[in-house]
């Protein structure tokens, strides 16, 4: 093999003139460049070839099947540049990937591997088109991935160690045997003691045991910064992930398989109560950091087990709407190129063909077309509470130029308050059993719909932001309840006097500050609920059905329990919010002097209070920053922050939600986003209305 020491003058490594690219003819014609990376050490010149990574490029057709290993990582700053030898020529590339082949590369073999970073030319947007359309092709066709996490640095040796110990336990155990439709069940028992003298269940337990003793403060903290490192942000990682055929995590020195790492994760989340058990004061401090934070293996390991079942013929593949829920809630996943949001997913969402989506680099610098052209093929596929995901206003500042109604994929996007997955039971059908309706319109930055004009937004209440989330302590309840027991008493008086007076009163009373939490949102529905029964137009089916909006309205009518899927609130939860309502009544003369006896009846009241209502509150949190509002007619619902009175309810055509959009005074609206709207939630208003036409820009 070459071994040279290239001197200060060294020539650069030109794709043009080496190793030139012809786009193929065909799919059989589709061929990839493969490095040989030479290995660290030689009789010819050890001691120079273990300073200098060196080099060849050559093209293989893929269907030849070459046998070779596929890189995931992250690229790192790009502004810190490294330089390897590609056939006695210099090749400049990111640090962090000369990091990763010092490590990766053989000690006396060479390695045939694959990196986008080199085997692409990153200058020739056509060519790089053709390559990034056919990933998936490349990260399935590699007899296995290597996943480089960084160098050893924050106790990563000590949790690599620990980690893949714990994944062959389970592993030789057989874990991986259970993750089928038929035998999940049979795990979920073993986890939970179902049958405390199964044999699987004792053995299950007494590798729990081996496994909570290694996780003691210093594991966990270097599980923390584990899970911190860069390459669980980037989006591209995900496919290249989930299509290896085999796929193994590399950090530093250390290694563990894909399955191992999901094991070990398995037994760590179903070990959380033993490890608290007894726990020392900095143990319980980390376990209380990882619990307030999302797993961020989770997606990894639902798509690779996802496609382990794609590519038996068990599940079809995911839709790019879905995969965009999935992977972009609340700013998870990340790319250096925005455009690479929507190409990197390409190749695992089974509708990229239909959707007509194709990787087109020269649209890098104009990703706005690239957004809009996506939701917009979205829409037309019958998905159109893709709308849900676009939150104004649009965030960075250099985004501000796509269209109100199309997501910004590199914001931070809030779940839907209604998210779900591609199969299960909509909660919502607010346009009925109707189809979208696209209106052509010849500028497609406009996205003209069919729907329903419902009411106009005529008050408003506070915003709860979730600076101050509902607690279960006594004190926090108790401030709660002083502040807010005016309010309640002040929504009595006004149901109390005439529609003309109500308006005068109303301006009277102090908008509750959402500083003190859910109680705050309580008081307002109420509020709101009492003014619209004042209006008394014919919204609501029965005086029943209008009562039931009270409790509907904060939760946005989706209960939620431990252990069980998401559905419509049912009538018990009219119990919780009449708990949670009673927490502002528990203190009705709090600065009155009270016999021991009566303030103890008061605490054990408080609490039990607290208690019947927990559940409500949890759910109210995916309510945060949405207010209520109420319209012209009395419909009263919650909504997004930055409503205006004067803005408009609208169901559009094949809508599970209802939306708000705003007037531009030229015919066209501008899109504000989701809310819920009681009473028009299951199609009651398409019933009563004329279909209009929307033109949202």
């Amino acid at each position: 093999m070459p071994i040279s020491c290239p001197n200060s003058k060294a020539l650069s490594y030109s794709y043009y003139e080496n190793e030139p690219w012809k786009p193929a003819t065909s799919e059989e014609d589709f061929a990839i460049r493969l490095i040989e990376l030479y290995p660290s050490k030689s009789t010819e010149d050890q001691a120079h070839s273990e300073q200098r990574l060196q080099c060849r490029l050559f093209w293989a057709p893929l269907r030849s099947r070459p046998h070779f290993t596929a890189l995931s990582y992250t690229w790192g700053d790009g502004a810190k540049k490294s330089k390897i030898i590609i056939s006695d020529k210099e090749f400049e590339i990111t640090t962090s990937l000369e990091e990763a082949m010092l490590h990766l590369r053989g000690e006396f073999e060479p390695l045939v591997i694959w990196i986008d970073q080199i085997c692409i030319n990153q200058k020739n947007n056509a060519e790089k088109s053709e390559q990034v359309a056919h990933m998936s092709d490349i990260y399935r066709a590699a007899h296995e991935v290597l996943v480089w996490l960084g160098k050893a640095e924050d106790g990563s040796d000590h949790f690599m160690d620990v980690w893949s110990q714990i994944g062959r336990w389970a592993e030789d155990w057989g874990m991986m045997g259970y993750y089928t439709k038929e035998n999940f069940p049979k795990l979920h028992d073993i986890w939970h003691k179902v049958n405390p003298t199964d044999p699987k269940t004792i053995e299950y337990d007494n590798i729990r045991h081996r496994a909570v003793a290694l996780f003691d403060a210093e594991f966990l903290y270097s599980m923390i910064a584990w899970h911190q490192r860069p390459w669980f942000t980037r989006v591209w990682v995900v496919q290249e992930y989930s299509l290896a055929q085999v796929a193994i995590f590399n950090c530093g020195d250390r290694r563990i398989t894909a399955e191992q790492a999901l094991l070990a994760r398995q037994v760590f989340d179903t070990s959380t109560e033993n490890i608290l058990h007894q726990a020392s004061d900095a143990t319980r401090s980390a376990m209380a950091i990882i619990s307030q934070v999302d797993d961020p293996c989770q997606p990894f390991f639902s798509s690779r087990q996802q496609w382990k079942k794609i590519n038996a013929g068990l599940k079809p593949a995911t839709s790019m709407y879905s995969l965009l829920q999935k992977l972009f809630m609340d700013n998870r996943m990340r790319a250096t190129e925005p455009c690479d949001t929507i190409y990197g997913l390409l190749a695992l969402a089974n509708d990229a063909k239909k959707l007509n989506i194709i990787p087109d680099y020269s649209l890098k610098d104009h990703v706005e077309v690239l957004y809009t052209r996506t939701t917009k093929a979205i829409i037309a596929d019958g998905n159109v509470d893709i709308l849900a995901l676009s939150q104004y206003p649009k965030y960075p500042p250099r985004r501000r130029n796509l269209p109100t109604w199309v997501p910004d994929w590199t914001s931070t996007i809030r779940r839907s308050f209604a998210k779900q997955s591609d199969v299960d039971t909509p909660y919502f059908a607010a346009s009925g059993k109707s189809s979208p309706e696209i209106l052509w319109v010849k500028d497609e930055r406009v996205l003209g719909l069919g729907g329903f004009w419902v009411d106009q937004v005529q008050e408003l209440g506070g915003i709860w932001d979730g600076d101050a989330p509902p607690q279960n302590t006594r004190a926090t309840e108790k401030d709660a309840a002083k502040e807010s027991k005016k309010h309640v008493n002040e929504s009595k008086a006004v149901a109390e006097e005439g529609n003309e007076a109500s308006k005068e009163r109303k301006k009277e009373v102090e908008p509750i500050t959402h500083h003190y939490g859910y109680l705050n949102v309580l008081a307002q529905v109420r509020l709101m609920c009492l003014l619209s029964a004042q209006k008394n137009n014919p919204i609501y089916a029965s005086i029943s059905r209008r009562h039931e909006g009270y409790w509907r309205i904060p939760i946005g009518d989706i209960q939620e329990a431990r252990m069980e899927q998401p559905r419509r609130a049912t009538s018990e939860w009219a119990d919780a919010h009449r708990a949670c309502m009673a927490l502002l009544e528990c203190f009705e003369e709090v600065t009155t002097p009270t016999s021991p006896g009566e303030l103890e009846q008061r605490d054990a009241e408080f609490n039990r209070n607290c208690y019947k209502g927990g559940g409500y509150r949890s759910r109210m949190h995916e309510m945060q920053y949405k207010r209520p509002f109420m319209t012209n007619m009395g419909y009263v619902g919650m909504g997004p922050t930055c409503m205006r009175p004067g803005d408009i309810i609208v169901v559009f055509m094949g809508a599970r939600l209802p939306y708000v959009v705003r007037g531009r005074g030229d015919g066209s609206f501008q899109f504000i986003g989701e809310c819920y709207c009681d009473g028009i939630m299951d199609g009651e208003i398409v019933r009563q209305r004329p279909k209009q036409s929307f033109y949202l820009v």
